[in-house]
């Protein structure tokens, strides 16, 4: 018995020399990558994209969406097509699209007016600099 304890104690202590420091928890990038937005801006930032979440997730109803898509069979397997039904069915599946882009277009309005004038530039010059990159990877895969 005495003779296993030692190397036990050993055995068991040494575990902590082996294991791994935990990993590096990674950081959320800033929104925009505009480091100088401050944690005021920060929190309405957050707060418009938890109210543009809560829209949109009203909006998508699956239930909805799978009335519409059994209309939109029905009207494949139906003997006749019905021109009037088809359009109302698009009319309405354009209504809720356009609900959810003119939601996303007033979330980022409204972002882009948290920022300070300097923070614009600042974003203004990054974009333009996303699509000078796009453009160039459009061009080289043509």
């Amino acid at each position: 018995m005495k003779r296993y304890l030692l190397p036990t104690i050993l055995i068991l202590s040494s575990a902590n020399v082996f294991a791994e420091p935990a990993p590096v928890q990674p950081v959320a990038p800033k929104p925009f990558g505009l480091e100088s937005i401050t944690t005021e801006q920060q929190a309405k930032i957050e707060e418009i994209q938890i109210k543009l979440s809560s829209e949109l997730s009203k909006e998508q109803d699956p239930k909805a969406a799978q009335g519409i898509e059994k209309q939109f069979e029905m009207l494949i397997k139906a003997s006749s097509f019905d021109e009037v039904k088809a359009a109302t069915l698009i009319k309405q599946a354009h209504a809720k699209q356009l609900k959810a882009q003119l939601a996303q277009l007033k979330a980022q309005h409204d972002v882009y007016n948290v920022l300070t004038a300097e923070q614009k530039t600042t974003l203004e010059k990054r974009q333009q600099e996303q699509l000078k990159q796009l453009k160039a990877r459009q061009q080289a895969s043509q």
